[in-house]
């Protein structure tokens, strides 16, 4: 099991992560505070509780008042889970974190039993780069159900020339960890030069979103002004226009 995972496993909701060119690393600080933690889940809170009550009469929502983050961007290389790594990444990591982000719930809402049977592994989620110089890379769980789907770089070229794969989408669920759940893009570089990747991803925005309202975050997850806004069932980008009215 790579450590850095359970190293960084909060930084996926805050910004205490900084990537190199192959996965998750730390980069700015230490990591977040108890009370860093209690004000961005509050603020996807709230955001979440505003949005129930704009659309419960027209019965569309499909998430819970606890709020949530969508993670747009490409994927690194795939880190399975082999023998006993699932449960040992669960007793070490995931609980410690679910801890964290809701102290008031002691235990996690996902069960190790559940976790170890649906998580195929983990990868990292590019949100931000500049080409040859730099890169933003988060953690994100693999589920079993979406793993085949994704076209994943090899851990030689992520490293030697910082290829990404598909581009994804990831939800966090209750316990504030970041679960792929499908393929926006697919990487087309070994069929037409990416051609037909680079069309279908100027629909999307890479970063992080507010799941209830779309709104795109900063890293203390914070509305992002003059932020780019998502639809959040397509996680499309909107026009300008959109954002100004929301």
């Amino acid at each position: 099991m790579n450590k850095s995972l359970i190293a960084v496993s909060m930084c996926v909701l805050l910004s205490a992560c900084a990537a190199n060119r192959d996965g998750v690393g730390i980069g700015f600080g230490s990591g977040p505070n108890a009370s860093e933690l209690a004000k961005a889940r509050s603020e996807m809170e709230q955001s979440a509780l505003s949005t129930s009550a704009k659309h419960v009469a027209n019965a569309v929502l499909t998430r819970n008042s606890r709020g949530g983050l969508v993670l747009i961007g490409t994927v690194g290389p795939l880190r399975t889970y082999d023998g006993d790594d699932a449960r040992k990444n669960y007793e070490k990591g995931y609980v410690n974190s679910a801890r964290q982000w809701h102290p008031e719930h002691p235990e996690p809402y996902m069960t190790e039993a559940d976790y170890t049977q649906q998580v195929a592994g983990w990868t990292s989620v590019e949100t931000y780069s500049i080409p040859g110089v730099m890169s933003m890379r988060v953690p994100a769980q693999v589920p079993y159900s979406v793993v085949k789907e994704i076209s994943f770089p090899s851990t030689f070229a992520s490293l030697m020339i910082q290829k990404t794969g598909d581009l994804v989408a990831g939800l966090s669920n209750d316990d504030g960890w970041v679960f792929v759940t499908q393929v926006l893009c697919k990487d087309s570089t070994t069929e037409d030069g990416g051609k037909s990747y680079r069309v279908c991803a100027a629909n999307y925005e890479r970063g992080r979103f507010d799941a209830a309202t779309g709104r795109e975050l900063d890293t203390s997850l914070a509305p992002k002004e003059n932020g780019t806004m998502i639809d959040t069932s397509t996680y499309k980008r909107l026009p300008p226009a959109s954002t100004a009215n929301r």
